[in-house]
């Protein structure tokens, strides 16, 4: 459970980066998740949220008779649900620079 909020706030450090003056990689990255990827993005810290803390959370405060499988099962249904519906809405295109659309140098 730690881990997870660590890594978290490790990919929230990146929103730091739209504050700066200069535009650099990082802030355009930091841009790109807050407008063309905010579903992606939210969807992302949704599932860390609720498979990495909420869900192991419960199952170390529920009642002991509760099988901690049935926790685990909860948890992968909901992780691969979340990544099938991102993954059915958005298909991410990286054009090569510098090439036309035959392939050949522009």
């Amino acid at each position: 459970m730690l881990i997870a909020i660590a890594k978290l706030l490790f990919e929230a450090a990146l929103f730091r980066h739209l504050f700066t003056s200069h535009v650099t990689t990082l802030k355009r990255s930091a841009q790109l998740h807050i407008g063309e990827l905010a579903n992606v993005t939210l969807a992302q810290f949704l599932a860390g949220m609720v498979g990495g803390v909420l869900i192991p959370w419960l199952a170390q405060t529920a009642d002991k008779g509760v099988s901690n499988l049935v926790f685990a099962g909860i948890a992968i249904g909901i992780l691969q649900i979340g990544g099938f519906h991102v993954a059915s809405e958005h298909t991410i295109v990286c054009p090569q620079i510098g090439r036309s659309e035959t392939g050949r140098h522009a």
